[in-house]
């Protein structure tokens, strides 16, 4: 037979009012609904078992308080020995089965009151339930009520798992434990009694007791404020007073700032049936161990270990420094080849003006340099200082022209940079002297391609000085460095 101790109690916390509910039974058939008055002494399990709920309501204006009362009172209506079926403990599905029943009655009377009452609309609550049956305990929870199992000597771990929006991003890799407590939408459930978007989904679960072991039903005024961790080692220091364990952990909750209602309910198993218990065994449970509790002295002493060991690796990098291997720096990068055009100023060239550029480029030794491309029918340039290339319009337009220049490197003709060069018109232009000039540049071309003599040019009967076209072509140059020559 299987002996316990229980003790179960709630704190409104920082609260103006508390919310949460708890109800306890150590024995269904007496159907006596009440905490111990004597926690210390041990409790036979009953034929009908043990049971105790969790409930965390809300919704403000008193409706949170209303929900979970509705789900306290469904637990304790249906679960009084004349409503129990004959056949529900023949087995342990049909125990799961009748869990999720209640629930989903609770779920239905808080819509149904919410409904009846609009100053209750949109209340709802948490729900979790442990019923102790044999050497088992049954587990039933909807939203983020926990339920959690500490054994001596192995830690805490969680028997149930939050239905929220937290979990899901844990669950997802997204999130630790530890980055959920203080997410910013760590009190969003995604189930809940009274949720009018979709049916009570609870979920139960079958678990193995052993001896010493302790169950904890919290709400989240207690789990969202401690650490797993944390909650283990209090229960450990005081596993041998649950009144005591009950009043640290509600004292853990406030000084980590907790600001909600605080509700738990313990159960620690004093004896069981070894043989019962082995044959049982549960599925493997991530445990945690509990944390040391750091004091003054504690943290002084690690911080003056910490310092010895980095003195002594700055003495002994300092004394073995000499002795190092001989460095060998890393032959530098040979830097990519680039070409790059940066024009001076305005992309804009007129008539009466000259534009300017600088042909930029990277990885490059001294003798490389880089050819121009330009159509010199439009362009003539000018002259060149260092970098910059300055060019002017030999004619005038009768309308707008973008022309493109190219810088190309001469040792490697893939790397390239163009650059569109408005040419604008001035619009006072005589299209006879135009078309003249035209025509002479082609003769000029065309004198350089056969090798024909050019025609002797027309001399001024006032001067005597050869008459050159106001369009004539000033110069000319196939690659940078040449100099402009006079025709």
């Amino acid at each position: 037979m299987l002996s316990f101790k229980l003790f179960a109690g709630t704190e409104k916390g920082l609260r103006a009012n508390n919310e949460d509910n708890f109800t306890v039974c150590p024995d269904l058939t007496l159907n006596e609904w009440m905490v111990p008055s004597d926690e210390q002494t041990p409790i036979q399990l009953g034929k009908l078992g043990c049971i105790m709920v969790v409930a965390d309501g809300m919704g403000g204006q008193k409706a949170g308080e209303v929900a979970s009362a509705i789900a306290i009172d469904t637990v304790q209506e249906m679960f009084s020995p004349t409503n129990l079926p004959a056949d529900v403990l023949e087995k342990p599905d049909n125990i799961k089965k009748y869990l999720k029943k209640v629930i989903s009655e609770a779920d239905l009377r808080v819509k149904k009151h919410s409904h009846e009452y609009s100053d209750t609309a949109g209340m709802g609550s948490t729900i979790v339930i442990a019923w102790i049956l044999d050497n088992k305990a049954y587990i039933a929870w909807l939203g983020d009520s926990r339920a959690y199992s500490y054994i001596p000597n192995e830690g805490i771990g969680r028997l149930s798992k939050d239905h929220s929006y937290v979990q899901k991003l844990v669950d997802a890799g997204t999130l630790t434990e530890e980055e959920a407590m203080v997410h910013q939408n760590s009190n969003i459930i995604t189930r809940s009694l009274g949720d009018t978007l979709q049916r009570a989904k609870p979920e139960v679960m079958e678990y193995t007791l052993s001896k010493g072991e302790v169950i904890l039903l919290c709400s989240d005024g207690l789990c969202g404020y401690c650490l797993d961790g944390e909650i283990g080692g209090i229960i450990e220091r005081n596993e041998d007073n649950l009144k005591h364990c009950k009043d640290e952990l509600t004292s853990a909750a406030l000084e980590a700032g907790g600001s909600d209602n605080i509700t738990i309910a313990l159960f620690q198993v004093v004896e069981i049936d070894a043989i019962k218990s082995l044959e049982n065994k549960n599925k493997p449970i991530l445990r945690k161990h509990a944390r040391k509790v750091w004091n003054a002295v504690n943290i002084i002493v690690c911080l003056l270990i910490i310092a010895i060991i980095a003195c002594l690796c700055y003495a002994g990098y300092n004394i073995l420094q000499p002795y190092n291997a001989t460095y060998k720096p890393e032959k530098p990068r040979k830097p990519e080849v680039s070409v790059k055009i940066k024009l001076l100023g305005r992309k804009t060239l007129t008539f009466d003006s000259e534009l300017e550029f600088q042909v930029i480029m990277h990885g490059l030794g001294k003798k490389d340099d880089c050819i121009l491309e330009y159509d010199k029918t439009y362009l003539t340039h000018r002259h060149k200082h260092g970098k910059t290339y300055a060019f002017s319009m030999p004619i005038d337009l009768t309308e707008d022209k973008v022309v493109t220049v190219t810088a190309i490197c001469k040792n490697d003709t893939t790397k390239k940079d163009v650059v569109n060069l408005k040419l604008k018109a001035r619009n006072g232009i005589n299209n006879d002297k135009m078309m003249e000039y035209l025509k002479d540049l082609e003769l000029d071309n065309t004198i350089k391609d056969t090798g024909k003599k050019k025609p002797d040019e027309e001399e001024t009967v006032e001067t005597g000085n050869p008459t050159l076209s106001p369009y004539k072509e000033v110069g000319s140059i196939d690659k940078v460095g040449d100099q402009p020559t006079n025709k």
